[in-house]
């Protein structure tokens, strides 16, 4: 039976934190400036993020509500570029006993990611078969009450149309027929005439390199022991992302679905742990194909993968997780112009490893290897893609840790099925990090990143180099 909250044994703590970070940045190939003369070799971001978290505990239940501002300021040596304001918030509700626990919780954020290689803008014209005419505007092109935003790699200016760009003579892409229109915006820092000064400007000369996001998850679980070695756990939820502005929306579609889960596990002996799991989802994405297609699509991919799980104490400070199984999806493109239904199947492997070489814990080891089917978040295509990565952190002195991190990931084949991932990913990351604890409120941190990927036939490269000031409070309790 449920117990009510014991208002008496409530204990309450607030902590508030913030976190600066300047960084340097190059990205290969270079961006232009808004002017089109020049190329932006190194450019600077800075940002800060305040944040307050609240936790409220009493015998039975948990309760949790933090919130995270961010004030990003992105190419600032350009000084034409526009401050991002983001949030982030989430909210949590647990109760437990002795052998039942109930968790929900609710996030949701208005966030950035750097931007993926692959663009929809290139090689993207009108629909075929849209039932009214196609105009192109300064917010891009539009098919009846619809408009749909362009997305430019390197606009030319007034008077000149490169492939995959919009110029005076309408939009045009490779392979494809231009669309002529009248257009009614002018390009930055072209020439142009007093009476052109008055259009409003074209979509930014500059590649998309942070792209805004909304993000909305809900999640449920249960989780109680069954048995006196045997636990049960269920899990579902649903969620939701998009792109937040109009070129956002161009490179992310809008994707949503629900999630459940469900495990079983079983306690063999003091060190080794067996256990079931079936994990299921059904992902819908909405928005402008992938070339060569010209119309909007709707994925609906459902994935259903059971897989058997081991857990191993090798040692005192060893710890070896590995999972095998297989998913099964059937996939159906909806589009305006055909409808096509493919059944693939795909292992699933999971291996992982830890570490702390030490009881207290001041070096830390982490390697883990994962081959696992995905939706991808960009194309809204089922890839299978091998992810490979690890960690090592190292307790120098008393007051500094130092910390090596590297992740590849890789598309790989269909196990069965007449599919292949359209738009194979490639990724590497690397990087490095000083943390000094200066206090113990407040931590400096200095370090790089290098990452690489490859996607859709582009390719993009980026270094970057950044110190982070983190300050806390200590918890409030009232």
């Amino acid at each position: 039976m449920l117990h009510l909250p014991v208002l008496a044994d409530d204990v309450s703590t607030i902590v508030l934190q913030d976190t600066t970070r300047i960084e340097a940045r190059s990205t290969q190939p270079f961006p232009l400036t808004p002017d089109s003369n020049a190329q932006v070799v190194l450019a600077g971001d800075v940002y800060t993020s305040p944040g307050a978290f609240l936790e409220v505990k009493s015998p039975f239940w948990d309760f949790n509500l933090g919130y995270t501002g961010t004030f990003m300021y992105n190419d600032f040596e350009l000084r034409q570029s526009r401050p991002l304001v983001l949030s982030a918030g989430y909210a949590s509700l647990g109760w437990h006993d002795r052998h039942w626990s109930f968790f929900a919780s609710q996030y949701a954020a208005y966030s950035a990611a750097f931007s993926n290689t692959y663009c929809y803008g290139q090689g993207l014209l009108s629909p075929t078969g849209a039932s009214s005419p196609t105009q192109v505007g300064p917010e891009g092109f539009t098919i009846g009450n619809v408009t749909l935003p362009v997305c430019s790699a390197q606009t030319a200016p007034l008077g000149t149309v490169t492939p995959g760009q919009l110029g005076p003579s309408g939009l045009t892409a490779p392979g494809l027929p231009p669309l002529p229109q009248n257009v009614t915006c002018r390009h930055s820092g072209a020439p142009t005439t007093a009476a052109e000064e008055q259009l409003p400007l074209c979509p930014s000369d500059l590649p998309v390199q942070y792209i805004p996001y909304a993000m909305s998850v809900s999640t449920v679980t249960v989780a109680g022991q069954v048995a006196p070695h045997d636990v049960l756990t269920l899990n579902a939820g649903y969620r939701m992302n998009r792109g937040a502005a109009d070129l956002a929306r161009l490179v992310l579609p809008t994707q949503y679905g629900p999630v459940a889960s469900a495990s079983f596990a079983r306690e063999v002996s003091r060190i080794t742990t067996l256990g079931l799991r079936v994990d299921a989802t059904d992902s819908f994405t909405t928005g402008l194909c992938p070339p060569p297609n010209r119309a909007i699509c709707h994925q609906v991919i459902p994935l259903v993968g059971p897989q058997a799980i081991l857990r191993e104490t090798l040692s005192r400070t060893e710890i070896f997780e590995g999972s095998a199984g297989f998913a099964g999806s059937i996939l159906r493109t909806e589009q305006q112009t055909n409808n096509v239904e493919s059944i693939v199947l795909m292992p699933i492997l999971s291996v992982a490893y830890t570490n702390r070489f030490e009881a207290a814990g001041t070096t830390h080891l982490t390697l883990s290897a994962q081959l696992t089917p995905g939706v991808d978040q960009v194309t809204g295509e089922l890839s299978n893609r091998l992810y490979v990565g690890g960690q090592l952190v190292e307790r120098v002195i008393p007051r500094l840790i130092l910390s090596a991190t590297a992740a590849y990931i890789q598309s790989v084949p269909v196990f069965v099925g007449k599919f292949e991932d359209p738009f194979p990913l490639t990724y590497f990351l690397g990087g490095l990090e000083a943390r000094y604890l200066l206090s113990k409120q407040v931590d400096i941190l200095v370090g790089m990143q290098n990452f690489w990927q490859t996607q859709g036939g582009g390719q993009l490269a980026s270094e970057i180099g950044y110190i982070t000031l983190e300050a806390h409070t200590l918890p409030v309790r009232f």
